[in-house]
Parts: C-alpha cells; structure tokens; sequence
C-alpha cells in the first residue's frame, strides 16, 4: 500500500509538471525560449536558402556552358570523323596561369626597378661622401712643398650635384 501511494504521488508529479512543456503555448508565453527557437529558426532557414542559391547557381551556369560544351563536342565528332586534326579550345585555367604569371613578370620587373634606382643613389651617396672625405683632408693636412706630395693633395674640385 506504501508503494502504491509512492507510486501514484510520483506519477501524478511528474505528469503535472511535465504538462506545460509538452504545450506549445507554454514555449510561447517564454521569452527567452522564443529568441532562441526564432533564432535557431533563422539559422535553419538561411542554410537551407543558401544551399537552393547555390543549386540555382549551379544550374543557370550549367544552362549557359551547355550550348558551349555541345559544340565542343559536335565539332570533336565531327573532326574524328572527317579525320582532321583535333581542334585545341582554350581552357580558362590556362587563361588564368598566364594571368599569374604575366603579374609575377610585372612584379619582377617593378622589384628590378627598384633596386636599380636603389643601387644608383647608393653610388651617388658613396661619391658624395668621398668627395667629402677627400675635402676634409685636404683641409686638415697642411701642403708641403714638396714634389712629390704636391701631386697627390690637389684638392678635388666640390661635387656638382649637392
């Protein structure tokens, strides 16, 4: 009889506060619940949109390549046939390395550029600072009348570009 009354205590508790979960109405009248079921909706629904756009996508491109792909084919058949030499179409991927490698070129060109107009103002500086060094010690040292060092300490004339 105790287990019994155990038994119907625990039945008629569970069943009454599991009720208003299983309502709608109850998830309704929740607004923390409602935010998240709305957002996990849209979630959903963006997903499943995104998939269709990407389907739609798909078949339009494949719509528009199939007039192209059929010549392709038809006028492979037919050289076969006629036994002419085999018509080479383009590929887009080739298209797309030389594109890479034309902006490698260019980017190249442009890097040799640069360290040209980097190599020239270096020998510029460098001429400029022995010109300057040459100055200075001409200026420090004093002329000797001798022969043989008269030569040699001529003072550079100044440089033209400062």
């Amino acid at each position: 009889m105790a287990t019994h009354l155990w038994q119907t205590l625990l039945t008629r508790s569970l069943g009454e506060g599991t009720e208003p979960y299983l309502n709608i109405t109850w998830w309704l009248s929740h607004p923390l619940v409602m935010v998240v079921t709305v957002l996990v909706l849209l979630v959903t629904a963006q997903g499943i949109l995104g998939l269709v756009s990407k389907v739609i996508k798909q078949l339009l491109l494949l719509i528009v390549k199939s007039p192209y792909l059929l010549l392709q084919w038809l006028l492979a058949k037919s050289s076969q046939s006629l036994n002419l030499p085999k018509m080479a179409l383009k590929e887009p991927k080739l298209d797309r390395k030389s594109g890479k490698e034309e902006k490698l070129h260019e980017r190249l060109l442009i890097s040799l550029n640069q360290l040209e107009t980097t190599q020239k103002e270096q020998e510029r500086v460098l001429k400029e600072l022995k010109n300057m060094l040459a100055e200075n010690q001409t200026q420090s040292l004093p002329l000797k009348p001798d022969s043989s060092s008269s030569s040699q300490t001529q003072p550079n004339p100044p440089a033209a570009d400062r």
